[in-house]
């Protein structure tokens, strides 16, 4: 299966409460949040090395990576993402 989109990262870390209120962040769900609070986020996360996986996302990208683990199928996103992450 194949895909194109404009590639976003989906980010996965492993954080406490304290984090969480910190950012006012909550659990279960979505958010969407201001560059500035996301800049500050991330940089945490890399400096205190919390993050434990990152996938390919966005629309097309979820869809994919879903396919993948369901079927034990190859998929692959053709799109477009620079080496280091940027926010905004």
């Amino acid at each position: 299966m194949v895909g194109i989109d404009q590639t976003l990262v989906d980010i996965e870390a492993k954080v406490d409460e304290a984090f969480i209120n910190r950012y006012n962040l909550s659990q279960g769900h979505s958010l969407v949040i201001e560059d500035d609070v996301a800049e500050a986020l991330y940089r945490e996360l890399t400096v205190n090395n919390l993050i434990t996986h990152e996938f390919a996302g966005g629309t097309i990208g979820n869809t994919l990576h879903n396919y993948s683990v369901l079927a034990d199928d190859r998929s692959v996103l053709l799109g477009t993402m620079c080496n280091n992450i940027q926010i905004g």
